[in-house]
């Protein structure tokens, strides 16, 4: 019983890791337009950074993280959620508008900026999982992985999940060391850390 378990588990990490490993394409032009006002205070020449393994890194999460299975939802509770947690003062104001413009729920972004627990229980477990899982870099107690189960979500959306906070720690520290200044775009959605 023992080996038909671990060979269930190998197919299910080898069939995530699969997943996680597709090529990315389409969104180098975004990258480009962000990364050449943003960057420089960082790097000399930021174009560098474009057609580097950096650049193409996270081309490919975020095409990967928008193929994901999560609905838009949910994705954007998650990449708020991350962006909170690492307290960055870019992404949380740039995916709150994203967010906005993806129609989700006001009340949604409003609690997850405050750090407040949602009201929908599936995307407060999902919220506390992605929270979890980053704190703890993985190691997650039995009945927290149980709970993200429970109420529906898999084992392919948990490989997910890590796939979501690769995107956003990228991204998150990037603004950090860089000092990124927010753009006007969404300069009404700054936010405040010591919230």
């Amino acid at each position: 019983a023992r080996l038909g378990s671990l060979k269930e588990e190998n197919h299910f990490w080898l069939f995530g890791a699969i997943q996680l490993g597709r090529v990315l394409s389409g969104v180098r032009d975004r990258i480009r337009r962000w990364v050449s006002p943003h960057l420089s205070p960082v790097l000399p020449n930021p174009t560098q950074f474009i057609g580097g393994s950096a650049s193409k890194s996270y081309q490919m999460l975020t095409k990967l993280v928008i193929e994901s299975s999560f609905t838009p939802t949910e994705r954007h509770v998650l990449w708020l959620a991350i962006n909170v947690e690492n307290q960055c003062h870019y992404c949380v104001p740039a995916h709150s508008l994203l967010a906005k413009k993806d129609s989700v729920d006001d009340e949604i972004i409003e609690s997850i900026r405050n750090g407040q627990k949602l009201l929908d229980p599936r995307l407060e477990t999902l919220r506390q999982f992605a929270i979890k899982t980053l704190n703890n870099r993985g190691r997650l107690a039995p009945e927290d992985v149980k709970a993200f189960f429970d109420v529906g979500f898999t084992r392919a959306q948990a490989l997910e999940v890590v796939l979501v906070i690769s995107h956003k720690v990228m991204s998150n520290y990037i603004n950090a060391f860089s000092g990124t200044e927010v753009d006007a775009a969404f300069a009404k959605y700054t936010w405040d850390q010591s919230l």
